[in-house]
Protein backbone atom coordinates (compact mmCIF):
# COMPACT_ATOMS: atom_id res chain seq x y z
CA UNK A 1 0.00 0.00 0.00
CA UNK A 2 2.82 2.20 1.02
CA UNK A 3 4.70 1.47 -2.57
CA UNK A 4 1.26 2.10 -4.02
CA UNK A 5 1.62 5.55 -2.55
CA UNK A 6 4.64 6.17 -3.39
CA UNK A 7 4.31 5.51 -7.17
CA UNK A 8 1.35 7.64 -7.72
CA UNK A 9 2.76 10.71 -5.84
CA UNK A 10 5.59 10.04 -8.27
CA UNK A 11 3.16 9.67 -10.68
CA UNK A 12 1.56 13.35 -9.86
CA UNK A 13 4.62 15.16 -9.57
CA UNK A 14 6.00 14.16 -12.89
CA UNK A 15 2.63 15.03 -14.46
CA UNK A 16 3.12 18.51 -13.28
CA UNK A 17 6.65 18.68 -14.12
CA UNK A 18 5.35 17.61 -17.34
CA UNK A 19 2.95 20.28 -17.45
CA UNK A 20 4.71 23.10 -16.36
CA UNK A 21 7.38 22.47 -18.94
CA UNK A 22 4.50 22.17 -21.80
CA UNK A 23 3.28 26.13 -20.45
CA UNK A 24 7.14 27.33 -20.42
CA UNK A 25 7.57 25.83 -23.88
CA UNK A 26 4.04 27.56 -24.84
CA UNK A 27 5.55 30.49 -23.18
CA UNK A 28 8.60 31.05 -25.35
CA UNK A 29 7.13 29.66 -28.60
CA UNK A 30 4.52 32.91 -27.89
CA UNK A 31 6.94 35.46 -27.22
CA UNK A 32 9.21 34.50 -30.08
CA UNK A 33 5.90 34.55 -32.39
CA UNK A 34 4.82 37.85 -30.53
CA UNK A 35 8.91 39.75 -30.96
CA UNK A 36 8.27 38.25 -34.95
CA UNK A 37 4.49 39.74 -35.70
CA UNK A 38 5.91 42.99 -33.85
CA UNK A 39 9.28 42.86 -35.23
CA UNK A 40 11.25 42.60 -38.81
CA UNK A 41 8.76 39.44 -39.57
CA UNK A 42 5.99 41.80 -39.65
CA UNK A 43 7.39 44.49 -41.40
CA UNK A 44 8.43 42.42 -44.21
CA UNK A 45 5.15 41.22 -44.02
CA UNK A 46 3.24 44.73 -44.41
CA UNK A 47 6.10 45.47 -47.05
CA UNK A 48 5.40 42.69 -49.37
CA UNK A 49 1.20 43.71 -49.22
CA UNK A 50 2.56 47.28 -50.07
CA UNK A 51 1.49 48.80 -47.06
CA UNK A 52 5.09 50.49 -47.26
CA UNK A 53 4.20 53.77 -44.00
CA UNK A 54 3.03 50.52 -42.03
CA UNK A 55 6.53 48.74 -42.43
CA UNK A 56 8.55 51.82 -42.19
CA UNK A 57 6.79 52.64 -38.97
CA UNK A 58 7.81 48.78 -37.98
CA UNK A 59 11.20 49.56 -39.12
CA UNK A 60 11.41 53.27 -37.08
CA UNK A 61 10.38 50.47 -33.83
CA UNK A 62 13.23 48.55 -33.97
CA UNK A 63 15.67 51.25 -35.54
CA UNK A 64 14.77 53.20 -31.94
CA UNK A 65 15.75 49.49 -29.97
CA UNK A 66 18.54 48.29 -32.27
CA UNK A 67 21.98 48.74 -30.62
CA UNK A 68 24.70 47.47 -33.26
CA UNK A 69 25.27 49.68 -36.73
CA UNK A 70 24.72 46.41 -38.51
CA UNK A 71 21.53 46.59 -37.64
CA UNK A 72 20.65 50.11 -37.74
CA UNK A 73 22.11 50.44 -41.04
CA UNK A 74 19.76 47.39 -42.56
CA UNK A 75 16.75 48.99 -40.96
CA UNK A 76 17.64 52.51 -42.32
CA UNK A 77 18.55 50.49 -45.82
CA UNK A 78 14.39 49.02 -45.49
CA UNK A 79 13.22 52.41 -44.86
CA UNK A 80 14.73 54.13 -47.78
CA UNK A 81 13.46 50.70 -49.66
CA UNK A 82 10.16 51.48 -48.59
CA UNK A 83 10.28 54.69 -49.89
CA UNK A 84 11.36 53.85 -53.07
CA UNK A 85 8.66 50.68 -53.53
CA UNK A 86 6.23 53.46 -52.63
CA UNK A 87 7.59 56.17 -55.62
CA UNK A 88 7.97 58.24 -52.98
CA UNK A 89 11.35 59.93 -54.24
CA UNK A 90 11.42 63.38 -52.73
CA UNK A 91 10.73 61.64 -49.36
CA UNK A 92 13.12 59.24 -50.10
CA UNK A 93 15.90 62.11 -51.72
CA UNK A 94 15.35 63.82 -48.16
CA UNK A 95 15.58 60.61 -46.07
CA UNK A 96 19.31 59.57 -47.97
CA UNK A 97 20.44 63.42 -47.04
CA UNK A 98 19.66 62.98 -43.63
CA UNK A 99 21.40 59.20 -42.99
CA UNK A 100 23.96 59.63 -45.70
CA UNK A 101 26.65 59.90 -43.18
CA UNK A 102 25.51 57.08 -41.88
CA UNK A 103 25.50 54.79 -44.88
CA UNK A 104 29.03 55.98 -45.81
CA UNK A 105 30.11 53.64 -42.78
CA UNK A 106 28.84 50.64 -45.00
CA UNK A 107 30.69 51.23 -48.82
CA UNK A 108 29.16 48.77 -50.39
CA UNK A 109 25.40 49.80 -49.04
CA UNK A 110 25.92 53.45 -49.57
CA UNK A 111 26.88 52.83 -53.14
CA UNK A 112 23.63 51.20 -53.38
CA UNK A 113 21.85 54.14 -51.25
CA UNK A 114 23.42 56.07 -53.43
CA UNK A 115 22.17 54.66 -56.99
CA UNK A 116 18.59 54.82 -55.26
CA UNK A 117 19.33 58.36 -54.86
CA UNK A 118 20.02 59.24 -58.61
CA UNK A 119 17.15 57.02 -60.02
CA UNK A 120 14.87 59.08 -57.39
CA UNK A 121 16.22 62.20 -59.36
CA UNK A 122 15.44 60.76 -62.51
CA UNK A 123 12.28 59.96 -61.24
CA UNK A 124 11.25 63.54 -60.35
CA UNK A 125 12.68 64.96 -64.03
CA UNK A 126 15.83 66.32 -62.17
CA UNK A 127 18.25 64.97 -64.94
CA UNK A 128 21.55 66.70 -64.16
CA UNK A 129 21.18 65.90 -60.72
CA UNK A 130 20.49 62.23 -61.36
CA UNK A 131 23.87 62.67 -63.64
CA UNK A 132 26.14 64.31 -60.88
CA UNK A 133 24.92 61.49 -58.67
CA UNK A 134 25.09 58.38 -60.43
CA UNK A 135 28.71 59.55 -62.21
CA UNK A 136 30.42 59.52 -59.06
CA UNK A 137 29.04 55.47 -58.61
CA UNK A 138 31.61 53.21 -59.30
CA UNK A 139 30.16 49.27 -59.93
CA UNK A 140 31.76 46.46 -60.84
CA UNK A 141 30.40 45.06 -64.37
CA UNK A 142 29.12 41.40 -62.95
CA UNK A 143 27.82 43.73 -59.54
CA UNK A 144 23.47 43.85 -59.15
CA UNK A 145 23.13 47.26 -59.73
CA UNK A 146 26.14 47.86 -62.49
CA UNK A 147 23.22 48.43 -65.17
CA UNK A 148 20.90 50.33 -63.12
CA UNK A 149 24.01 52.58 -63.67
CA UNK A 150 24.49 52.93 -66.81
CA UNK A 151 21.23 52.58 -68.03
CA UNK A 152 19.81 55.67 -66.04
CA UNK A 153 22.75 58.05 -66.86
CA UNK A 154 22.09 56.95 -70.32
CA UNK A 155 18.16 58.33 -70.10
CA UNK A 156 18.97 61.07 -68.39
CA UNK A 157 21.19 62.51 -70.78
CA UNK A 158 18.88 61.78 -73.57
CA UNK A 159 16.07 63.70 -71.87
CA UNK A 160 18.67 66.56 -71.84
CA UNK A 161 19.01 65.77 -75.64
CA UNK A 162 22.70 65.57 -75.19
CA UNK A 163 22.98 62.15 -77.51
CA UNK A 164 26.16 61.73 -77.57
CA UNK A 165 26.90 61.24 -73.97
CA UNK A 166 23.61 59.16 -73.73
CA UNK A 167 24.81 56.13 -76.17
CA UNK A 168 28.39 56.53 -74.86
CA UNK A 169 26.49 55.52 -71.28
CA UNK A 170 24.18 53.09 -73.06
CA UNK A 171 26.89 51.01 -74.28
CA UNK A 172 27.96 49.40 -70.87
CA UNK A 173 24.57 48.16 -70.71
CA UNK A 174 23.87 44.18 -70.59
CA UNK A 175 22.13 41.41 -69.19
CA UNK A 176 18.73 43.11 -68.60
CA UNK A 177 16.31 42.28 -71.03
CA UNK A 178 14.32 45.57 -70.62
CA UNK A 179 17.46 47.98 -71.20
CA UNK A 180 18.90 45.79 -73.62
CA UNK A 181 15.77 46.93 -76.06
CA UNK A 182 15.84 50.45 -75.51
CA UNK A 183 19.45 50.39 -75.70
CA UNK A 184 19.11 48.68 -79.04
CA UNK A 185 16.13 50.87 -80.70
CA UNK A 186 17.90 54.12 -79.43
CA UNK A 187 21.14 52.83 -81.72
CA UNK A 188 18.94 51.72 -84.47
CA UNK A 189 17.61 55.32 -84.98
CA UNK A 190 21.23 56.71 -83.59
CA UNK A 191 21.73 58.74 -86.97
CA UNK A 192 17.84 60.29 -86.69
CA UNK A 193 18.80 61.41 -83.05
CA UNK A 194 22.38 63.07 -83.59
CA UNK A 195 21.39 64.77 -86.87
CA UNK A 196 17.77 65.82 -85.72
CA UNK A 197 16.09 68.66 -88.00
CA UNK A 198 16.30 71.16 -85.33
CA UNK A 199 14.66 74.83 -85.91
CA UNK A 200 17.26 77.62 -84.82
CA UNK A 201 15.81 80.13 -82.34
CA UNK A 202 18.25 82.31 -83.94
CA UNK A 203 16.92 82.03 -87.55
CA UNK A 204 13.16 82.11 -85.85
CA UNK A 205 13.52 85.24 -84.10
CA UNK A 206 15.08 86.79 -87.12
CA UNK A 207 12.06 85.98 -89.12
CA UNK A 208 9.65 87.45 -86.75
CA UNK A 209 12.00 90.42 -86.43
CA UNK A 210 11.46 91.21 -90.40
CA UNK A 211 7.99 89.62 -90.67
CA UNK A 212 6.09 89.53 -86.97
CA UNK A 213 4.72 85.72 -86.77
CA UNK A 214 6.47 84.41 -89.31
CA UNK A 215 8.97 82.76 -86.79
CA UNK A 216 6.09 81.14 -85.40
CA UNK A 217 4.96 80.04 -88.43
CA UNK A 218 8.73 78.29 -88.93
CA UNK A 219 8.35 76.80 -86.07
CA UNK A 220 4.93 75.27 -86.85
CA UNK A 221 2.87 77.45 -85.05
CA UNK A 222 0.38 78.84 -87.79
CA UNK A 223 -2.57 80.14 -85.64
CA UNK A 224 0.15 81.96 -82.60
CA UNK A 225 1.86 82.99 -86.22
CA UNK A 226 -1.10 84.96 -88.14
CA UNK A 227 -2.37 85.94 -84.38
CA UNK A 228 0.74 87.84 -83.71
CA UNK A 229 0.63 89.18 -87.29
CA UNK A 230 -2.44 90.76 -86.99
CA UNK A 231 -2.14 92.08 -83.34
CA UNK A 232 1.54 93.77 -84.44
CA UNK A 233 -0.16 94.81 -87.75
CA UNK A 234 -2.91 96.71 -85.80
CA UNK A 235 -0.53 97.99 -83.44
CA UNK A 236 1.77 99.32 -86.53
CA UNK A 237 -1.01 100.94 -88.24
CA UNK A 238 -2.62 102.56 -85.05
CA UNK A 239 0.97 104.36 -84.73
CA UNK A 240 0.93 105.54 -87.89
CA UNK A 241 -2.72 106.62 -87.99
CA UNK A 242 -2.18 108.54 -85.07
CA UNK A 243 0.91 110.00 -85.91
CA UNK A 244 -0.81 111.51 -89.32
CA UNK A 245 -3.75 112.72 -87.28
CA UNK A 246 -1.32 114.26 -84.87
CA UNK A 247 -2.31 112.56 -82.04
CA UNK A 248 0.89 112.42 -80.72
CA UNK A 249 0.57 111.44 -76.77
CA UNK A 250 -2.05 108.59 -78.07
CA UNK A 251 0.60 107.54 -80.78
CA UNK A 252 3.57 107.81 -78.21
CA UNK A 253 1.43 105.39 -75.59
CA UNK A 254 0.57 103.08 -78.77
CA UNK A 255 4.65 102.99 -80.02
CA UNK A 256 5.09 101.96 -76.28
CA UNK A 257 2.76 99.11 -76.15
CA UNK A 258 3.71 98.40 -79.68
CA UNK A 259 6.92 97.84 -79.33
CA UNK A 260 6.65 95.61 -76.35
CA UNK A 261 4.69 93.38 -78.77
CA UNK A 262 6.59 93.37 -81.21
CA UNK A 263 9.62 92.73 -78.87
CA UNK A 264 7.77 89.46 -77.47
CA UNK A 265 6.80 88.34 -80.97
CA UNK A 266 10.58 87.98 -81.69
CA UNK A 267 11.43 86.02 -78.44
CA UNK A 268 8.61 84.35 -78.21
CA UNK A 269 9.87 82.99 -81.97
CA UNK A 270 12.98 82.18 -80.40
CA UNK A 271 11.60 80.33 -77.53
CA UNK A 272 9.18 78.48 -79.81
CA UNK A 273 12.33 76.55 -81.72
CA UNK A 274 13.42 75.25 -78.43
CA UNK A 275 9.72 73.83 -77.55
CA UNK A 276 9.84 72.62 -80.81
CA UNK A 277 13.30 70.82 -80.62
CA UNK A 278 12.48 69.77 -76.68
CA UNK A 279 9.11 68.36 -77.45
CA UNK A 280 10.06 66.20 -80.57
CA UNK A 281 12.99 64.62 -79.30
CA UNK A 282 11.12 64.26 -75.90
CA UNK A 283 8.31 62.89 -77.35
CA UNK A 284 10.43 60.34 -79.51
CA UNK A 285 12.09 59.15 -76.66
CA UNK A 286 8.80 58.30 -74.33
CA UNK A 287 7.55 56.30 -77.11
CA UNK A 288 10.65 54.34 -76.92
CA UNK A 289 10.13 53.65 -72.97
CA UNK A 290 7.04 53.07 -73.42
CA UNK A 291 7.13 50.13 -75.75
CA UNK A 292 10.20 48.77 -74.47
CA UNK A 293 9.53 49.14 -70.74
CA UNK A 294 6.36 46.95 -69.94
Amino acid sequence: MILYWRIRILKNGLKKVFIGLFIFICFLVNVSFSQEVSGEGFARFLFNKGEYYRAITEYYKMLYKATGLTEKISFLKNIGLCYLSGDDYENYITFYKNNRNVFLMRPKIYSEMNLYLGKSYYNINLYQEAISVLEGITFVSNDSLYNDKYFFTGLSYAHLHEWNSAFRNMEFVNGNSKYLRVRDHLNNHKEDLLNFSKKEPIFAGFLSALIPGAGYIYCDKLTTGITSLVVNGLLIWAFYDTINNNQYGLSASIGFFGLGWYIGNIIGSANAAHQYNSYYQEQYLNDILTDNLK
